[in-house]
């Protein structure tokens, strides 16, 4: 993830942003990790002749489900920090605008309102206020696009572990059925009732990681878009280089350039999309504590 640019001064959250930042993908690039080695584990047991000791089994099948517990609690630490860094991200927005916001005192001509900005004519205003708050806009755009890369490439990784993880699921079952029904299985079926048990915890886990994924894509992506609306409303003047220097959040500027971009109708999503953040939220930071 590219580093944080220097805004003059530390923001709301600036130091717990930065840190955050530098360890997200590292711990998202470990999670990919253990996901991939738990799923060769579940998917490609080697294939022997000799019957499974009873001992064996017992060990395996532990190892099983302790490997799909471990993988869920680092999924749901992780997810409880992206949430908090989302959050952050969020407060460091409202922070970068706080000075320009419009006051019941200010006079009202020359002025504009967008998310309650209020800027004074151009012939008799001082840029500062609007350039600290454009320059911040920028970084917290930039941190938004290297989020939405990463999850996005999360996102494809969990999907393909998942169509591969079904697909296993339904191949062990197709051997368990071969197998002759016994009211006291041998160890090697016991072994495979446990590999089609823990298959299917793991896909459990992985359909819940989709789900939270998307929740936060979504996020952060409609942040990004209101920070994308800011900097056109205070008429940034290198929006083309930032569009080209965020390709995860191109169709963003596009839209913005086009004048498609609406508050209104952002402000009606960011409700929506902030309740649903919030509820997964909770539910990662509960389990990742519990």
């Amino acid at each position: 993830m590219r580093p944080l640019a220097d805004t003059g001064g530390k923001t709301v959250g600036q130091g717990d942003i930065i840190r955050d930042s530098n360890g997200i993908a590292e711990r998202l690039a470990q999670l990919q990790a253990n996901l991939n080695e738990l799923a060769d584990a579940l998917c490609s047991a080697p294939e022997t002749q000799e019957p499974v000791s009873e001992d064996a089994a017992w060990q395996l099948r532990e190892a099983h489900a302790g490997g799909v517990d471990e993988v869920l609690l680092e999924a749901r630490q992780l997810e409880s920090l992206l949430a908090r860094h989302i959050a952050l991200l969020e407060r460091d927005t409202s922070a970068a605008t706080a000075p320009l916001q419009r006051r019941p005192s200010e006079a009202s001509p020359g002025l504009f309102n967008l998310f309650g900005l209020f800027r004074k004519a151009p012939a008799h205003r001082s840029r500062s206020l609007e350039d600290q708050a454009a320059s911040r806009l920028v970084r917290l755009i930039g941190e938004s696009h290297d989020l939405v890369a990463c999850l996005e490439d999360h996102q494809d990784l969990v999907a393909g572990q998942l169509s591969r993880s079904e697909a296993c699921v339904t191949a062990q079952m197709a051997k368990l059925n071969a197998v002759a029904i016994s009211a006291q299985p041998d160890a090697d079926t016991r072994l495979l009732m446990a590999r089609i048990e823990a298959l299917e915890d793991f896909v459990d886990a992985l359909i819940g990681m989709t789900a939270t994924t998307n929740v936060f894509l979504n996020k952060l992506r409609v942040d990004a878009e209101e920070r994308i609306l800011l900097l056109h409303g205070l008429e940034w003047p290198d929006l083309h280089t930032l569009a080209n220097q965020s390709p995860r959040l191109k169709a963003l500027f596009d839209r913005a350039d086009r004048g498609l971009l609406s508050a209104g109708c952002l402000a009606q999503r960011k409700l929506h999309l902030d309740e649903a953040f919030q509820r997964r939220a909770a539910q990662s930071r509960q389990v990742a504590g519990g």
